[in-house]
């Protein structure tokens, strides 16, 4: 059978007969069932005199009563106490208080009170179900736990479960016991209760568990009460089980030592069965407001105006401001009035952000906390991506952080930010500290690291110790590298470190690179080639992602065989001296004499010289030797993506035309076919060619695009200014003029080619070309041509040239020539 403990809020229903149990407000409850208070019996009794009575003289006295009910022994293990109640009709009662008078044996201290109530049947039609007790003719009504076993007292005579005042008249002092927030609905109709311990409770020192259920009490209705003895005042109601259901329930016998009280008390013989108990509840309603199969009756009420706290809530007639589902005029404040006026900080809005029992709003106006950017949240709840106690948006509108992108967050939280040099890789594009050629948005000196050959590296990648002094020292630590005889090996590209443990995140770190001038494989005479630090610094640390930075413009360090060294520098300073910076990789098998490590108060790296600052092999250490590599590694060069060693990408190079310049779709005439092809390798959308170096200055950009619109406005094929066939026709004044030289185009006011071949002259009156939009004046000059031994080959006038505009055109054997004055 599944049970639960029947808790605040929490509905269950009894698989036995789908009786629902769940928590219940505390309305106006009537009794519907009271055994009324136990009263103190008489011990030790004795007819000393055979007359068949005991009077007072042959009892020692009066004592308060309690039959067991529970596992009190071996082999008794359901030694249960049963008693019979009736529920009078016509309504179905709910019942939702059970309270009864018991205490806790010494060391039987159970973990839960548990419940059993079946029906009282009359199989033998005697009129009577009291001869019946509920054994397997019975069926269960209810079976579950009605709340915890406390047996320690009360604080508060509100409280449930612990032992307080009986309040009933007459009530004892102590031991009554009541267990609220029930709901069991009970038709009309005789029924049996019992109650005893289930489990185990922490004071437990028998490994039994028992109540002492006290007996004495003048019952609820004398006809519940049959015949035990031969005579009328040995009648009750109790019985007792040692196993249930067989053999069940039976009539219990108290010894004739004990006896009730004589009169004028009104306590009778068949009172000595009866126990203590009392159950409460209300008539049964059909009403859900809530729709949710529970009758309001059995929902909680807590400020008992008929409806459930739900449906107060749901339907605005309370507030529940705290959204703990109580009404909130049932509960006091439950919170601060830092206002004072008297609704609780929480209703207002009142988020307590920083769990400091003030409501943000109050902080805020009492100075108390910060808010930079005016949401109303304290600035310590929102301290931001670099966690400095301040929103971002602060940190960016007051300046502490850059945000070079306009995107709301610090530079130094960005960590699209390759080249670890603190600005996000957007930024260096845009501001042109870094080339995106092909455009793919990564600066074009990580293109090449993502491509780059790795120095033959001494660790396995994986962080399995880390080195450090302990004492706040700053650390260098590196490795040694030699250059490997593979295209691009010589050109170092990129270093990368692993970051050790305790370190925090941020903090800035440096690498040097040094090359060994005697080749002797120790650094502490080695040349410093290359420096660069970390802006981003120690981001991932101990996770053992390395953290990369170019080198920009590669460097060359060394012929192949060549040995170099690169090391990591952090400086500790103040901080943690916990610290340990460099990752180590321990494990075998490791390279001897290729891990250098030493201390020093680093400072200025940009100053570092290693002979002032002189390292050792990490196998060597004076104070700590130790058997590792550290997790340092380098880059070279890949020839297979920049064979012209330039640090960009071998397909942002500019190609070289086949056809002629301003033909940039190679169908070799140069017209309005060209224009796509040309734009897309100005603003880098396609790899440039020279065909788009119109103005010969070794960049394909904006400024080609006066001199293309030319060519194509001009619309000449190819085959009239390649080769040096013919001059070309000279476009008109306002455009810039063409001329071939070897297969290569050039122009411009005055421009004269050097090796002979075809030439034309222009003079473009406008602004901007030349400055002033005046030319020089060439005319009478004259063209004299050499041979390639220097001999006078032959002369030309640079005729129909004049100052303000015009053209010549001049042909010249390809031997040289030079300009000749007036």
């Amino acid at each position: 059978m599944a049970i639960k403990r029947p808790l605040r809020s929490a509905c269950y229903l009894m698989a036995v007969t789908a009786i629902l149990a769940c928590t219940q407000a505390s309305l106006a409850q009537v009794d519907i069932w009271d055994s009324q208070a136990n009263q103190p019996i008489r011990q030790n009794c004795v007819d000393a005199n055979g007359n068949g009575t005991y009077e007072d003289t042959e009892c020692t006295g009066l004592v308060n009563l309690g039959l067991s009910s529970g596992f009190i022994g071996a082999g008794l293990n359901q030694r249960w106490f049963a008693s019979p109640f009736r529920v009078d009709g016509p309504d179905t009662m709910v019942v939702t208080e059970i309270g009864a008078s018991w205490f806790e044996p010494a060391g039987n201290a159970g973990l839960d009170v548990w419940c059993k109530i079946w029906t009282g049947t009359d199989a033998n039609t005697n009129g009577s179900f009291i001869d019946e007790p509920p054994n397997t003719t019975a069926t269960l009504v209810f079976d579950g736990s009605i709340g915890p076993y406390v047996s320690t007292t009360c604080t508060s005579p509100d409280e449930d479960y612990c032992d307080k005042a009986d309040p009933r008249p007459n009530g004892q002092p102590l031991w009554w016991h009541t267990y609220s927030h029930l709901c069991i609905e009970l038709a009309p109709g005789n029924y049996w209760i019992t109650l005893y311990p289930v489990g185990l409770g922490p004071t437990n020192t028998t490994g039994f568990n028992n109540l002492a259920w006290f007996i004495g009490s003048p019952g609820g209705d004398e006809s519940l009460e049959q015949p035990i003895g031969p005579v009328p005042q040995d009648r009750g109601s109790g019985r007792r089980s040692v196993t249930w259901p067989s053999p069940g329930f039976s009539l219990y016998t108290l010894p004739t030592s004990f006896q009730p009280q004589l009169p004028p008390s009104t306590q009778e013989g068949q009172d000595l069965y009866n126990v203590s108990f009392r159950l409460r509840g209300f008539a049964l309603s059909p009403e859900d407001c809530n729709n949710n199969g529970t009758p309001d009756v059995c929902e909680p009420d807590c400020n008992e105006n008929g409806t459930a706290d739900e449906c107060d809530i749901a339907g605005a007639t309370s507030d529940d401001c705290n959204t703990n589902g109580v009404p909130d005029d049932c509960e006091p404040l439950f919170g601060t009035d830092c206002n004072n006026n008297g609704i609780d900080d929480v209703c207002e809005g009142g988020v307590d952000c920083n769990a400091n029992g003030t409501a943000d709003f109050c902080d805020i106006g009492s100075g108390a906390s910060t808010d930079c950017d005016g949401d109303n949240v304290p600035d310590e709840c929102n301290p931001g991506c670099n966690t400095n106690g301040f929103p971002d948006s602060c940190d960016v509108t007051g300046g502490t952080s850059s945000d070079c992108d306009g995107n709301g967050v610090p530079d130094e939280c960005q960590f699209d930010d390759c080249n670890n040099n603190g600005i996000p890789d957007a930024c260096d594009i845009a501001s042109a500290a870094s080339n995106d050629c092909q455009p793919n948005g990564i600066p074009d000196e990580c293109d090449l690291i993502d491509n780059a050959m790795r120095y033959t590296p001494i660790d396995d990648g994986l962080i399995n110790n880390a080195w450090g002094f302990g004492d706040g020292a700053d650390v260098a630590c590196g490795n040694t590298f030699q250059v490997p005889n593979t295209p691009g090996g010589s050109m170092l590209v990129a270093v990368e470190a692993a970051i050790g443990s305790n370190v925090t995140d941020h903090h800035p770190f440096t690498m040097v690179v040094y090359t060994d001038p005697n080749n002797d494989g120790n650094p502490n005479d080695g040349a410093r080639v290359a420096i660069v630090s970390s802006v981003q610094g120690t981001r991932d640390a101990e996770t053992g992602n390395f953290i990369t930075l170019p080198i920009d413009p590669p460097v060359f360090v060394g012929a192949p065989g060549s040995w170099f060294f690169v090391m990591f520098l952090i400086s500790v300073g103040d901080n943690d001296p916990d610290w340990f910076p460099c990752a180590l990789d321990s494990t075998a098998p490791n390279e001897v004499g290729r891990s250098w490590t030493g201390a020093a108060t680093i400072g200025n790296f940009n100053t570092l010289v290693l002979a002032a600052n002189p390292l050792h092999l990490i196998e060597q250490d004076p104070d700590d030797p130790f058997s590792g590599n550290f997790m340092v590694r380098a880059a070279f060069a890949n020839f297979a993506n920049d064979q012209d060693g330039d640090g960009e990408p071998d397909e942002c190079a500019v190609q070289p035309c086949t056809t002629c310049r301003g033909d940039t779709n190679g169908d070799g005439i140069i017209d309005g076919e060209d224009i796509e092809d040309f734009v897309n390798m100005v603003i880098g959308g396609a790899p440039p060619s020279t065909c788009a170096d119109v103005n010969h200055d070794g960049s394909v950009d904006q400024n080609d695009v006066p001199l293309f619109v030319g060519f194509v406005l001009y619309g000449a094929p190819c085959n009239e200014i390649v080769n040096n066939i013919e001059c070309a026709v000279c476009a008109p004044v306002d455009l810039y003029c063409i001329y071939t030289v070897n297969n290569v185009q050039g122009g411009g006011c005055g421009s004269l080619p050097q090796n002979g071949g075809t030439i034309c002259i222009l003079c473009e009156p406008q602004p901007g070309f030349p400055p002033g939009g005046v030319c020089p004046d060439y005319s009478g000059r004259k063209w004299q041509h050499f041979d390639n031994n220097g001999n006078l080959v032959c002369t030309g006038d640079i005729a129909g040239f004049a100052p303000g505009g015009g053209a010549a055109c001049a042909v010249c054997p390809p031997n040289g020539f030079q300009v000749l004055g007036d």
